[in-house]
């Protein structure tokens, strides 16, 4: 497990070094779960886990139709960040300031979950897995997205050195200590399974797993 304090300057430097990797990163994983869903239907209720600054719910809601934004995350500081990113967007969010673990969120009430490198910082990734079950609805679909302990060793590499290029040293240092202290993803794909969810999919996806659940 790796762990950071989110200070308020920790929250806005990692957002404003963040930003640069929007179109490479969170703008091409949105696609990729927009794929996996019916974007058309409208109002979708859409919970974003550790959304952080927000970024890959804004990109994912600009794929959907007048979608219903919930937003979590244990950083109050995070949260604020996440919510102006959402209106200078033109969407308004609710946000969820609590524990990925216990979630302040009704049973069976996400159409769509995403929860995106969060479980290598998690203080119980079965904990977060258990949430993300059961506040999907019936019918709904979560997307789970973290680095692969065991897999993509060289594209990591590569990554850190693109990171180091495109943004600074210090996130590309973060960027390794974080995919250092990633879960293996086929574990991963076990915890998931174990919760009830009827479709359980494992995509490998360079230094990452990519997990689709359908409940």
């Amino acid at each position: 497990m790796v762990e950071y304090e989110w200070t308020q300057e920790l929250c806005e430097a990692y957002a404003n070094n963040l930003r640069p990797m929007i179109k490479y990163d969170h703008q091409s994983w949105a696609v990729k779960i927009a794929a996996q869903i019916n974007s058309k239907e409208k109002k979708l209720k859409y919970l974003d886990i550790a959304t952080g600054p927000g970024f890959l719910q804004v990109q994912l809601a600009n794929l959907l139709k007048e979608p219903v934004l919930y937003a979590q995350d244990s950083s109050e500081f995070m949260l604020n960040i996440a919510e102006k990113e959402a209106v200078d967007s033109g969407y308004e969010i609710e946000k969820i300031l609590s524990l990925a673990e216990e979630l302040k969120i009704e049973d069976n009430s996400m159409d769509i979950v995403t929860c995106k490198q969060l479980l290598h910082e998690a203080q119980s990734p079965e904990k977060v897995i258990n949430e993300v079950f059961r506040v999907t609805k019936q019918g709904g679909k979560a997307f789970i997205i973290d680095f692969d302990k065991n897999r993509g060793k060289v594209a990591a590499r590569m990554a850190k050195i693109f990171i180091k290029v495109t943004t600074n040293k210090d996130i590309a240092n973060n960027f390794w200590k974080s995919y250092k202290g990633g879960l293996d993803g086929k574990i991963v794909e076990e915890m998931v399974k174990n919760t009830g969810f009827s479709k359980v999919v494992y995509v490998k996806s360079g230094y990452n797993y990519f997990i689709l659940a359908k409940k």
